[in-house]
């Protein structure tokens, strides 16, 4: 059959057969392959779906030919962009807001370290018997104290005159030493509440003493509540 075929091709028929490829596919389909460019696509034909992904990159795509309108609003992430890029976006710190309200009370802490001793004033208090018919220059109260130094005393007592109008005077000692005193004008029948206050040195070789005498107008006293209060400040 191939015998029969050959025996009938002429010069005229190859010739024939190649002009009619030629004009069907062009003259570069006779001896090269036929490259498709972008002038034979037509704008808007080539979407997505006829690209494979991640096919195209940077290098393929001509400057600025990708904008924002080509990009699909919340598809780029932070990966996405250069980390210098991102750090011009941060703008201006705002202005502070309310504040909060206040939280819960916290849990009640550890109990302290008990603290170092005070030096605060040393104070002896002190009472006197009463005196109903008294004696001038009977001692009412006599107080021994524990640390030698300056003593600050306070002495009370309530004087009744059971005679004639007189003054009751009373001092505080040390040693025979008057510190101080007080008294007042105490009428006939009336009872005067007597202040005595002194201040001097004192302690355990030194007792302080309160005792009293009347102004040597006939009256006699009778004398209550006696007490003393005693503070050691320097």
């Amino acid at each position: 059959m191939l015998a029969a075929i050959f025996s009938r091709l002429t010069y005229a028929n190859v010739i024939a057969t190649l002009a009619l490829f030629v004009a069907l596919g062009g003259t570069a389909a006779a001896g090269a392959h036929v490259w498709i460019t972008g002038a034979n696509v037509r704008n808007g034909s080539i979407t997505g779906r006829d690209v494979a992904n991640r096919s195209l990159t940077a290098k393929k795509l001509r400057l600025q030919t990708v904008t924002g309108a080509q990009v699909r609003d919340g598809s780029l992430r932070a990966a996405d962009f250069n980390p210098g890029d991102l750090q011009k976006l941060v703008g201006p710190a705002g202005s502070s807001g309310p504040a909060g309200p206040a939280g819960p009370a916290g849990a009640k802490g550890d109990e302290g370290k008990k603290g170092d001793p005070g030096s605060g004033i040393l104070r002896v208090s002190a009472t006197g018997p009463d005196a109903p018919n008294y004696v001038n220059d009977t001692v009412l109260i006599s107080q021994t104290l524990p640390v030698d130094g300056g003593w600050l005393g306070w002495a009370q007592l309530d004087a009744t005159n059971t005679g004639s109008d007189d003054y009751l005077n009373c001092g505080l000692f040390s040693n025979g030493q008057q510190l101080g005193g007080g008294g007042d004008f105490v009428a006939a029948g009336a009872t005067k509440h007597i202040n005595v206050v002194g201040f001097g040195p004192a302690g355990p070789g030194q007792p302080l003493e309160v005792w009293c005498e009347s102004g040597g107008g006939g009256g006699t006293f009778s004398l209550t509540n006696v007490s003393a209060k005693f503070a050691n400040i320097l």
